[in-house]
């Protein structure tokens, strides 16, 4: 799976595409038949609390897999669209969200259909997050973000900035 242009990637996105995704079958317990994509609102219980038990009750297996390239899979899938500062936005919860990926045991639905990588319409014409960006992090063309300009000068953490004035947020409670 190509998921850019190697040379359009900065050094971080290099090493998580190339070296951390996990882009092949695992080896489980069980025989992966396909990928569950779970977005949520950032809260104190995560995807894993909830499906695992309601796989197990309907007698399915479920692996939480970390390194899945889960921004693309949940825009791929419907559930999410990328900002300019590519990061995930959902129509329900903005940016203000959680993603969280499985292989699992359960058959696939075969009329699904995986939708190209969709960007937000509003960015087309907006800037402000590249305008109030502190650092310059935000690429103007390409929707990737520049990870090593993106952290800050405190403890090296990255800044959120840049949601905080996405129109795409307007409305959006932040859990704090």
């Amino acid at each position: 799976m190509q998921f850019t242009q190697q040379s359009e990637l900065g050094e971080y996105q290099q090493m998580l595409v190339f070296k951390r995704y996990v882009l092949d079958i695992p080896v489980l317990p069980f025989f992966p038949k396909s990928i569950i994509i779970a977005v949520y609102k950032n809260t104190n219980t995560t995807a894993s609390d909830i499906l695992e038990e309601i796989f197990a009750d309907a007698g399915y297996s479920l692996h939480l897999e970390r390194w899945l390239p889960l921004k693309r899979l949940a825009v791929c899938s419907g559930l999410c669209e990328y900002g300019k500062n590519n990061i995930a936005y959902c129509k329900e919860w903005g940016s203000f969200i959680s993603i969280s990926g499985f292989f699992s045991d359960i058959a696939p639905n075969d009329d699904y259909i995986w939708r190209d990588v969709v960007k937000m319409q509003i960015c087309e014409s907006c800037e402000k997050c590249e305008d109030i960006c502190p650092k310059g992090a935000i690429l103007p063309r390409i929707f990737l973000i520049d990870n090593d300009k993106c952290k800050t000068q405190h403890q090296d953490k990255t800044c959120y900035v840049c949601q905080n004035i996405c129109p795409a947020n307007l409305g959006v409670v932040k859990e704090t």
